[in-house]
């Protein structure tokens, strides 16, 4: 996590970008923090007039000198125009709260900033409406003091949102397996593949790709074949080749597109040449280039592509170059060139208006040109904000027609998805892993905008995580949302919850219309300690039913205060509280370096208390955590901060 030591955000202006996709800025309001729960309220939208508020849990996930970082699911999100003429309500699906404290001239400064995913529904001058997927950017005015003990306000904030039902295919090298989602959020996750030969097995494949129909495409590098299913079941697999260099054979093929006409276009990278077929047969299989640098030669070619005249587009790694050609003859051959040895293209693709991307994993960067000349060169803007580490050892790179850009961020086991060459509007899919939501080293991706007349469900968040709460005591209220983010109505069938500790309630009509969404509202209110673990089920006929979990830990005691700031070496105290009717202990109290503690806590009757006292000295500021978990294994957690 990058430390957000400044507040600067060159905000795009608030217009609609295309028919699916939007923008908006924001600034001003009241922003107020608990422990567990973030909230920003009346902010001002420029254009269109409105406000936007939003709220999320708050849990702590990361503690390293003198930042903090919190996750921020849930909640709600709410965007309106004064003239009512825009609507977008929705919740987070996952996103991040920083903080940074910096010393100037012996004034601490707070930085706080929001970056979080959401899924929403849209309604713009009295239109159907249609479900969106965006992110929020949210930079919050320096401060003087801790948010916890005074309001803030916005700086300056971006808010871009697109059409959210946007399957995404993925080559997930690492896992040997095609996941595809739904949206960028990872609605619906599904996969296929393992490790081997046969079907339904895979190698390191390491491009995908689509027909016109939705056929998937894999080039299965590691077993030098090309394979085609007709779904994500594997109906239909059909494979073709084997490892050599003659006709029909490949040497670790990478980069794979199919054009408009079907025609299969390989990156035959240990050929160094890229392979043209009719389908999946073989037919007319037809190669262009030898081992070089000169016309009609490549080095190692990574990918890909054609454009709207089926000009093709090759991202020649080890030469350092793309190169554009106008038939499998190499006619028109031209080369956008970088510094060898500095730049390796692994990707390449063309936007609609015929600008280049390249991605180049030496540098962990992402380019674009106006045209193959290499005019308007621009690189992926400076991350100023921090939100999200930038790109590393990006590979495989895909433009949609609404100009969304998503790229295979290799190193970090995610997707990016970008709305420019900017981080300043990114959404993320995937963490390091094998199971859902997991990646491992993807190298390509390629979306579908759907047409069809189908009802698709998806649930945000598919988890929510309950602050902890006191035996008896109900949380403040938390929302799952049920989206159709499909083109036809589903039925809601009944909305329940698994565990008596989780109760609900619903606006979820009967018939949920496509671009609609309802919201489940959850409580927790432990009846025992330690953790507890449910599932919210959205029973659906029409579409997938779906279930979001839920999760929270049941205190014994209670423990303030929350933050203890200590000056001049001087000690601090915490109180922990047993108000239940009967007795109770801990079972254990820690304290983060160089703090130390003693306390007085053994066996604590109905209503009694003991104390807990942290130590410290330190010639500079320093902050920490005490952590107080009870007997049935509930933690609860003060911040600490030691100022000279």
């Amino acid at each position: 996590m990058k430390v957000l030591w400044a507040s600067i955000l060159v905000l795009a202006s608030a217009a609609v970008l295309s028919a699916s996709q939007s923008s908006y800025s924001n600034s001003g309001g009241t922003v107020s923090m608990t422990t567990n729960s973030l909230t920003i309220s009346g902010t001002s939208l420029s254009s269109p007039a409105g406000t936007v508020t939003m709220s999320c849990n708050l849990t702590v996930v990361a503690v390293t000198g003198d930042t903090e970082t919190w996750s921020c699911t849930g909640g709600s999100f709410s965007l309106q125009s004064t003239d009512g003429t825009t609507s977008i309500n929705g919740t987070f699906a996952s996103g991040i709260f920083t903080f940074a404290q910096t010393e100037i001239n012996r004034t601490f400064y707070y930085n706080y900033a929001l970056y979080a995913n959401f899924s929403a529904s849209q309604t713009i001058h009295g239109a159907k409406p249609v479900a969106v997927a965006g992110a929020v950017m949210e930079t919050l005015t320096t401060m003087t003091a801790p948010l916890t003990s005074v309001n803030g306000s916005i700086q300056s904030g971006l808010i871009d949102m697109s059409q959210q039902y946007e399957p995404v295919y993925i080559a997930d090298t690492g896992n040997n397996r095609i996941v595809q989602t739904a949206d960028i959020l990872g609605s619906n996750w599904t996969s296929i593949g393992k490790l081997g030969t046969g079907t339904n097995q895979f190698t390191s494949p390491y491009g995908v790709a689509l027909d016109a129909a939705g056929k998937i495409y894999v080039s299965d590098s590691g077993n030098c074949r090309i394979v085609r299913m007709d779904n994500m079941t594997g109906l239909n697999w059909t494979s073709y080749g084997a490892c050599g260099t003659g006709t029909g054979e490949f040497s670790n093929p990478e980069g794979l597109w199919v054009d408009s006409s079907g025609k299969l276009y390989v990156a035959d990278a240990g050929n160094d040449r890229i392979v043209r077929m009719d389908d999946i047969t073989g037919t007319n299989f037809t190669t262009l280039g030898t081992l070089g640098n000169g016309t009609g030669q490549f080095s190692s070619p990574a990918a890909v592509t054609t454009d709207a005249a089926g000009n093709i587009y090759v991202a020649d790694n080890a030469n350092a170059r793309v190169v554009e050609f106008s038939d499998m003859l190499g006619t028109n051959w031209a080369a956008w060139q970088f510094p060898v040895n500095y730049e390796t293209p692994d990707g390449v693709a063309v936007d609609s208006s015929g600008k280049i991307y390249m991605t180049d994993s030496l540098q962990s960067q992402v380019f674009r040109a106006d045209n193959i000349s290499g005019a308007n060169e621009v690189s992926l803007d400076v991350n100023f904000l921090g939100y999200i580490n930038g790109v590393e050892k990006p590979s495989g790179i895909f433009v949609d027609p609404n100009g969304l850009i998503y790229i295979a961020d290799t190193n970090n086991n995610r997707i990016d998805q970008l709305f420019d060459m900017s981080y300043d509007d990114q959404i993320v899919l995937g963490t390091v892993g094998a199971g859902v939501g997991d990646l491992n080293t993807p190298h390509a991706v390629v979306t579908q905008q759907e047409t069809k007349n189908v009802a698709v469900s998806a649930v945000t968040p598919s988890s929510l995580a309950f602050p902890t709460e006191l035996l008896g005591t109900a949380s403040a209220s938390e929302t799952t949302m049920l989206s159709n983010i499909g083109l036809a109505p589903l039925t809601v069938l009944s909305v329940t919850s698994s565990l008596a500790d989780f109760p609900i309630t619903n606006n979820c009509p009967p018939t949920l219309l496509a671009g609609q969404n309802c919201l489940a509202t959850v409580i927790f209110q432990p009846a025992t300690g330690g953790l507890r673990k449910g599932s919210v089920k959205f029973t659906l006929k029409g579409a997938a039913s779906k279930s979001t979990t839920v999760s929270g830990s049941g205190a014994l005691v209670t423990v303030s205060p929350s933050l203890l700031i200590m000056f001049a070496c001087a000690s601090g105290k915490a109180t922990v509280t047993n108000p239940l009717s009967s007795s109770t202990s801990l079972k254990s109290v820690k304290v983060s370096r160089p703090f130390t503690e003693t306390n007085n806590c053994g066996t604590l009757a109905p209503g009694a208390s003991c104390t807990i006292t942290v130590n410290w000295c330190s010639s500079t500021p320093i902050t920490g955590i005490l952590t107080v978990t009870d007997i049935s294994g509930t933690a609860q957690y003060v911040s600490l901060t030691g100022e000279q």
